[in-house]
């Protein structure tokens, strides 16, 4: 699968007071583009509805803020810490995560399209109702995050730790799980997710006790 990758220019504009300038586009639907945002450290900031295109996040932290309908096309993020911020109803094309945290953070009916996640944790973030599509995660956690009723599909997974995630209603038919660790996961009952899902033959013995199977030796 190949995974369109960011289209940034190769000078950008360093942004020396961000907040100034979200202060002098609000509410005029301008997009934030060409920049790259270096070291910004923010917190509770309302980022709803803003659009971020053609840019850089590098080393910034914006713990527990809003980017409700946030709209990301061909950004990428470094070093970047987003714990306990909403996205909600929000869309990634074209975007990249690397060595960056989004611990806790909310991205429920997002659209992710084209978007590379390495050495990155996702723990207890909020993927409900979201759409999924082309895909590639790699060293990185995901750890008791809630995937329920989402769309997945092309999803390239790596060396990613899926314990105790919460799929329930979410298909993961065709999703190759073989190079990850995917335990004590949560489904529904009659355990349609786990139809046409790719394991290997140990990850087959842990997800047999949803079939109420004992495997003995």
């Amino acid at each position: 699968m190949k995974i369109k990758p960011p289209q940034i220019p190769e000078a950008l504009s360093k942004v020396t007071d961000f907040l100034g300038l979200m202060a002098a586009i609000k509410h005029k639907e301008y997009d934030i583009s060409n920049v790259l945002l270096k070291d910004e450290f923010i917190t509770d900031y309302d980022f709803a509805g803003q659009g971020f295109r053609n840019m850089v996040f590098d080393n910034c932290r914006f713990i527990n803020c809003s980017f409700y309908k946030g709209c990301f096309t061909d950004v990428k993020f470094k070093n970047c810490d987003f714990s306990g911020s909403d996205f909600e109803l929000s869309y990634f094309s074209r975007c990249e995560f690397s060595s960056s945290k989004a611990v806790g953070t909310t991205f429920p009916q997002s659209n992710f399209i084209n978007v590379v996640i390495t050495d990155s944790i996702f723990e207890y973030a909020n993927f409900d109702n979201g759409k999924l599509q082309q895909i590639k995660i790699a060293d990185s956690c995901f750890n008791y995050a809630n995937i329920t009723s989402a769309n997945l599909k092309e999803l390239d997974l790596s060396e990613t730790q899926f314990l105790g995630t919460v799929f329930f209603k979410t298909p993961l038919k065709g999703i190759n799980f073989t190079k990850c660790t995917i335990k004590n996961i949560s489904i529904s009952q009659d355990c349609k997710e786990l139809k046409g899902m790719q394991v290997s033959l140990i990850q087959g013995a842990e997800l047999s006790t949803f079939l109420g199977i004992e495997i003995v030796e």
